[in-house]
């Protein structure tokens, strides 16, 4: 083995045939990849990005969290205004919700409601590059909807 200005130098000489035959492998890595060159073969490799998840499940979990957290502000319900706000947020390397933003706006009585209950978020599992916690960032609708009085009775 040896170190070059490419990478890391492996010789690697197979026995196995009784031919002696010498492969060359380079190892080296570079903008966040791997480049492995092995006897005129070029492969890449990246490590392994993980989003994060919400336990243990993912963002389709987080939604029904939300839902069954999310309450309809009665000033809303009165005045009929309905919708979907725009959120984005960050999931840091810790795994705390940080930093909701509304990105689209419906009221501000709704847009307040949407940045509390995601703000309120529990702890996720940081999402991961390679064995590296990342923070991530998300966008999430947080819908409104009024039920029809007239279906319900």
């Amino acid at each position: 083995m040896e170190k070059s200005q490419d990478g890391i130098l492996y010789t690697i000489t197979d026995f196995s045939n009784y031919n002696d035959t010498t492969y060359t492998l380079i190892y080296s890595e570079h903008n966040e990849q791997m480049r492995i060159f092995f006897s005129g073969y070029e492969f890449l490799c990246r490590p392994n990005r993980v989003q994060p998840s919400f336990y243990y499940a993912g963002v389709t979990d987080f939604s029904d969290w939300v839902n069954r957290h999310l309450n309809y502000p009665k000033e809303a319900i009165q005045k009929q205004i309905e919708g979907q706000v725009m959120l984005k947020f960050m999931v840091d390397s810790d795994g705390y919700v940080k930093n909701v933003q509304v990105i689209e706006s419906v009221n501000p009585i709704l847009d307040e409601e949407a940045v509390r209950v995601v703000s309120s978020s529990p702890k996720w599992t940081p999402g991961m590059f390679g064995e590296i916690p990342v923070a991530t960032w998300y966008d999430f609708p947080v819908v409104f909807e009024l039920m029809d009085t007239e279906t319900i009775f």
